[in-house]
Formats: structure tokens, sequence, C-alpha cells
């Protein structure tokens, strides 16, 4: 990626949370939700793979 296009996404980042700061947390809060959903999800699913029946 070409260093301007890089520069270029960096300011209209953040310009986008300094007006609008509710969007971003509320974006933020989604990603990291859905980041901890999926991670449970794949430890429980892991710990179901690894028990042995006998």
């Amino acid at each position: 990626m070409d260093i301007t296009l890089l520069a270029l996404l960096l300011i209209s980042m953040i310009l986008f949370g300094l007006h609008m700061p509710y969007a971003v947390l509320t974006m933020v809060a989604i990603i990291a939700l859905a980041t901890v959903a999926t991670r449970l999800s794949w430890s429980v699913l892991s710990a179901f793979e690894s028990i042995e029946v006998d």
C-alpha cells in the first residue's frame, strides 16, 4: 500500500472519530463484543473436541 493512501486513511479515521465520537464508540463496542463472542464460542467448541469418550 502506498504511504499516501495509508496517510489519507489514517487522517480520515481521525476526522471521523473527532466528528462522530459516539458512532466510533458504538462500532468499537460492536467489534469488541463480536470478538469476545467468537473467542468464547471457539474455546467452548475446542473443549468439547478434546473430551475423550471411553
